[in-house]
């Protein structure tokens, strides 16, 4: 059983299908004018080859444009997706899952064809979903998961998990809220993980955003503040074991009146010595013998709003 988070958005024009077609039943693709029969008769042939023999079909060629290798293994992607997989959109501030059926539908969804390019399908079934702003906050992090039109999300992402097994917001809570410390902060990803980070700061050492946003704020740094003491606080996450570069090493060297962070979430190598490393040992400890780390915690996991 796998996981797949589907975007469906006519890049050319921008237009966002995903909430006509899921209300239709069903999930897809455009990625040019050949059809699922098209695709299939590339099997045993090399993306390079497969877009080819696509690019020279005649109603591809009607559109003026070849289709590039990466369009034949997104398809491909697709087209994988089998019956018992969890493929899942979102739209309305809220996740929707629902199980895929195996192959592409024979017949493309001509309502929906852009520009000459047919949109294939698959027939979406057991749906359900969840609005998240009645979820515990780290399952928006779902709402980001992947740039592509086809992305999967890997099982070690917990969250997904979860959703596929509830059938309502309170089951969710209740399982979150069971979730063993290790399970949860692998489930978080690098993005969870710089969230946490930042959540340690604040309750730690006052920790204030000083107008440069979370991540990629500079180019040796995530974090980027003041303490409420004046002080400046650099923090850099890395969401498994790290091995810090000398470009790296110079720029904490460089930044010597500054109180230093580095969040590795697996350990971290060669960290020079005024720097201080927080691991996900640290982040186990905190939780479980701060109180301002078991605070975090229960809202975190929803601890608070059980007992409540």
């Amino acid at each position: 059983m796998n996981y797949w988070r589907i975007r469906m958005r006519f890049r050319p024009t921008h237009e966002d299908l995903t909430q006509e077609a899921w209300e239709r039943g069903v999930v897809g693709i455009w990625y040019g004018a050949w059809t699922a029969r098209d695709l299939k008769e590339t099997e045993g042939l090399s993306a390079e080859e497969a877009a080819m023999r696509l690019s020279k079909l005649p109603t591809q060629r009607k559109l003026g444009r070849t289709i590039p290798p990466r369009f034949v293994n997104i398809a491909r992607q697709f087209r994988s997706i089998g019956k018992e997989d969890w493929v899942f959109v979102y739209f309305n501030q809220s996740i929707h899952l629902g199980r895929a059926s195996f192959g592409i539908r024979p017949t493309p969804i001509s309502e929906f064809t852009r520009e000459g390019e047919l949109f294939k399908a698959k027939t979406v079934r057991q749906c359900k979903s969840f609005v998240l702003s009645e979820l515990p906050e780290a399952y928006r992090l779902l709402a980001c998961a992947g740039r592509g039109t086809v992305h999967q999300i890997r099982k070690a992402n917990r969250f997904i998990v979860l959703l596929a097994e509830c059938t309502d917001c309170k089951a969710v809570w209740k399982k979150t809220a069971a979730l063993d410390l290790e399970e949860w902060m692998a489930a978080l990803g690098p993005k969870g993980w710089e969230s946490l980070s930042l959540a340690y700061l604040i309750q730690e050492v006052g920790f204030l955003p000083t107008g440069l946003g979370l991540g990629g704020t500079l180019p040796d740094f995530d974090i980027v503040g003041r303490a409420r003491n004046g002080r400046l606080v650099l923090g850099q996450c890395k969401k498994d074991a790290y091995s810090v570069t000398e470009s790296v090493r110079a720029a904490y060297a460089n930044s010597k009146n500054a109180d230093r962070y580095l969040f590795a979430y697996g350990g971290a190598k060669y960290a020079p010595p005024n720097v201080r490393v927080i691991t996900k040992e640290d982040f186990r400890d905190w939780f479980e013998h701060s109180p301002k780390g078991k605070l975090y915690q229960q809202l975190l996991t929803g601890g608070l709003r059980i007992a409540h």
